[in-house]
């Protein structure tokens, strides 16, 4: 693989990281705020965004073992 499309790739995974863990306190953030509201109606989407941050967080780390994979594959 070519050393720019690493580089993409090495910074699409921080991309993805960084989004993945925003996610996951935004949807814990949510689900805290609703269960000290007493309003369990909004819990479900702070789930599904927890889930999806976590998601986020799952590809960084696939893309991160190709980089690595591919970097020593070069040297």
């Amino acid at each position: 693989m070519r050393t720019e499309n690493v580089n993409l790739l090495d910074r699409l995974g921080l991309f993805c990281h960084i989004s993945g863990v925003i996610n996951i306190y935004l949807g814990v953030l949510i689900i805290m705020m609703d269960i000290m509201n007493s309003d369990p109606r909004q819990i479900q989407a702070g789930i599904y965004i927890c889930a999806t941050g976590y998601s986020f967080t799952k590809i960084s780390a696939k893309i991160a073992l190709v980089v690595a994979l591919e970097k020593k594959s070069e040297s």
